[in-house]
């Protein structure tokens, strides 16, 4: 079956939800709702792509009984998947939401140690996914044991096999060395841009501008940095640079926003929508997600409302950014 979107994410996890009434630290804390699922921020943004309409592939890493409930939950959830079997324990992350301060925690395992094997069959897999696909994202943290130039090879082998446009959302060493490699379209946040490139590299949009002539120079011809509740701002050859904000009655949990937004993005540019319509509808899918616990999950019905609620800004400027 071919896929319109294939997603490269080989740190899969177990993801275990926990709402609390008041969250104390060092005391026994009752949950009063849990729930555990298929995680990473490929599985994340596959979840939210099945539910905008797209049916997605994953290509990730799992291992042991944690792997075994990734494929399982992959396969109730209806999303297709490459998974290769590292023999080590997929990891988990925990999320914390507090209802009374309405704050979030998160605790992620640092995962597994995959072998020189292990990456290779995942380089392999993610190569041939990517034959069939309009479009490819590269997303999430490598697990340890990969080379950080893992996400740069796949961009240049893919780059010469395949006409899908690739799209990347890493961070660190890999992020940097896959940015050089020449991503069609980069989406980091602002944190991720600032770990790979350098405390100068976020300080202001005429900062991120700079980092985006850079960028152009190897190919990318997109670069959006989400910002929290600042919104998204976005570089393109297509248009002047714009922000991108939707305001959101409440937030729940913002974790999962940013890979909601790459979902909600790349659903629009199936569509046919230009680089602006794109980013609007990204937004509103993110601000979807918040109103939810859970990465990746939303209401399509929040999402189209919320396309209402949004407003696209400019021109840049550093105050405007202080904001």
């Amino acid at each position: 079956m071919n896929h319109a979107v294939v997603i490269v994410s080989p740190n899969t996890a177990i993801d275990s939800y926990y709402t609390v009434p008041n969250l104390t630290v060092g005391e026994v804390n009752r949950a009063d709702a849990a729930f555990h699922t298929a995680g990473g921020k490929g599985v994340n943004a596959a979840r939210a792509l099945r539910t905008l309409g797209v049916r997605p592939m994953c290509v990730g890493l799992i291992g042991g009984i944690g792997g075994m409930f990734v494929r399982q939950e992959l396969r109730r959830e209806a999303i297709d998947a490459t998974l290769i079997d590292c023999g080590v324990e997929t990891r988990r992350t925990t999320t914390i939401v507090d209802r009374s301060s309405g704050r979030t925690t998160v605790v992620a395992d640092p995962g597994p140690v995959a072998s020189e094997a292990s990456s290779r069959l995942m380089f392999e897999g993610a190569v041939e996914a990517a034959l069939r696909a309009k479009y490819v994202a590269l997303a999430g943290s490598l697990p340890l044991g990969f080379n950080d130039s893992f996400y740069a090879d796949l961009i240049s082998v893919i780059r010469k096999s395949s006409s899908a446009m690739l799209c990347l959302d890493g961070a660190g060493p890999a992020l940097q060395l896959a940015m050089k490699a020449g991503p069609a379209l980069v989406k980091v946040n602002r944190a991720e841009l600032l770990s790979a490139l350098g405390p100068n590299a976020g300080t202001s949009p005429l900062a991120m501008a700079n980092v985006y002539r850079s960028l152009a120079r190897n190919g990318v011809e997109v670069l959006i940095v989400t910002d929290g509740p600042r919104g998204a701002y976005v570089f393109s050859k297509a248009s002047p640079p714009f922000r991108v904000v939707t305001q959101v009655e409440r937030v729940v949990s913002a974790v999962g926003a940013g890979d909601t937004f790459l979902a909600g993005l790349l659903a629009a540019l199936l569509g046919g929508a230009e680089i602006e319509a794109a980013a609007v509808a990204g937004s509103a899918a993110a601000a979807a997600n918040v109103l939810q616990v859970g990465c990746g999950t939303l209401d399509v019905s929040d999402a189209r409302r919320l396309v209402g609620s949004t407003r696209v800004i400019r021109p840049l400027t550093f105050a405007e950014d202080a904001a």
